[in-house]
């Protein structure tokens, strides 16, 4: 019983606790403008580049990958044809 004990408090002090991300991956892909800002920092910043904001900022754009841009330009009704009467004979 000792030793087994004794093996579980080794496991539990030779567990390093992993850093957890601010925002994951959902919230990336929720906030285009908030992705698109860290993309910029870690970019810019090789130290950043290894945190887990930018690793789940990147696989974030790695699944937006193949989907269809959301439209830029509004859709513009065309002008009304003339009248049959406007029409020259």
């Amino acid at each position: 019983m000792i030793g087994a004990a004794s093996l579980l408090l080794a496991l539990g002090l030779g567990s390093a606790a992993m850093p957890v991300a601010d925002f994951d991956i959902p919230y990336f892909l929720a906030n285009p403008e908030v992705h698109a800002e860290t993309l910029r920092r870690c970019h810019n910043d090789a130290r950043l580049a290894m945190t887990p904001e930018c690793e789940n900022a990147e696989l974030a754009g790695t699944r937006r990958i193949g989907r269809p841009l959301p439209p830029k330009v509004k859709k513009v009704k065309p002008a009304p044809l003339p009248k049959a009467t406007d029409r020259g004979t």
